[in-house]
């Protein structure tokens, strides 16, 4: 797993969705840099750079962690979401705190595009599902688009895809809740 680092201050690892890349979080990375975070950004999407297992996940978040000057705050988007808060379940007090936003297990969304439409990496067929789940639609760059089509349609990313999708079905969000004692922001 490969991951940035940009800027100076209190450390803020941002965790992508399911299939998007770091560039999920170019505007909001420059604003935390402004604002004066620390911003750690994994380089690829979690069923490249977190595998398909949350216990590989949580090893390579303690490993970014490790080399952090301060305890560091996690962000995670949808998939994301859900790692931090399975991270900070395990190791709240390594942590500042934990946003989520629009993760599985808060709220559940119809995508209209079947895993057999993306498994062809058709760019027609991801750009269909970036319309869907993505909030602003004018920051979803182009390659983006083609870095989720791609994602797809490779055997190993898609076979992981897979059992994030299992994680999360599965996953007791309000336990999780329930056992943490630092800050939590839900969006």
């Amino acid at each position: 797993m490969t991951f940035s680092v940009i800027g100076h201050g209190t450390p803020i690892i941002l965790l992508p969705g399911l299939f998007a890349g770091s560039w999920i979080w170019d505007e909001v990375k420059s604003d935390l840099i402004s604002q004066g975070y620390k911003v750690y950004t994994l380089d690829e999407a979690i069923p490249i750079s977190m595998k398909g297992s949350i216990d590989f996940a949580v090893l390579k978040l303690e490993e970014i962690i490790n080399l952090c000057d301060e305890k560091p705050l996690i962000a995670g988007n949808s998939m994301g979401g859900l790692i931090a808060l399975e991270y900070a379940r395990q190791n709240q007090e390594k942590i500042r705190g934990v946003i989520v936003s629009g993760s599985p297990g808060l709220t559940e969304l119809e995508t209209g595009v079947t895993f057999s439409d993306l498994r062809s990496g058709d760019v027609d067929k991801a750009y269909l599902l970036a319309e869907r789940v993505f909030y602003d639609k004018a920051l979803i760059p182009e390659h983006g688009v083609a870095e989720i089509a791609q994602l797809f349609g490779d055997k190993r990313a898609f076979l992981n895809i897979a059992k994030w999708l299992g994680f999360s079905r599965e996953y007791d969000v309000q336990h999780s809740l329930n056992a943490l004692a630092l800050d939590v922001q839900l969006i």
